[in-house]
């Protein structure tokens, strides 16, 4: 019988380049008695894909300029500072999945129901 993912606390936060953002997918937010982390293993539940993020950036002109079309070409960059639709922000995040993409500056947590992300969930971690 192999064992259950472990799901982040809030079903994960997507977070600005001031919180940490591991690569380790072991590591998961439990609770608010640990300090905040994002979520490294995020799943759109529309697209069906894991999301992929950059850490200092942001979309050129905000997302709402963007085309539908236009999420799957950033879902596909390969190197955001080449990137026509990115543009480098210090303090940003870019995640994106191929029906949606957007920046995080601060922190949200995807429970609270926010419309733009009510599709993004914590896909679960593997057991440590």
């Amino acid at each position: 019988m192999s064992e259950q993912p472990i799901v982040c606390a809030r079903m994960g936060f997507l977070v600005g380049t001031a919180f940490p953002l591991p690569s380790e997918p072991t590591v998961y937010y439990a609770d608010s008695r640990q300090p905040l982390i994002g979520c490294n293993r995020l799943i759109c539940t529309k697209c069906g894909e894991w999301l992929r993020y950059w850490s200092g950036y942001e979309p050129v002109n905000g997302v709402w300029s963007l085309k539908q079309a236009d999420f799957a070409n950033i879902y596909h960059i390969q190197d955001p500072a080449q990137s026509a639709y990115l543009k480098q922000w210090p303090s940003a995040r870019v995640y994106a999945c191929r029906c949606w993409a957007d920046a995080i500056t601060s922190y949200i947590d995807l429970y609270s129901g926010y419309d733009d992300f009510d599709h993004w969930r914590c896909g679960g971690h593997p057991q440590p």
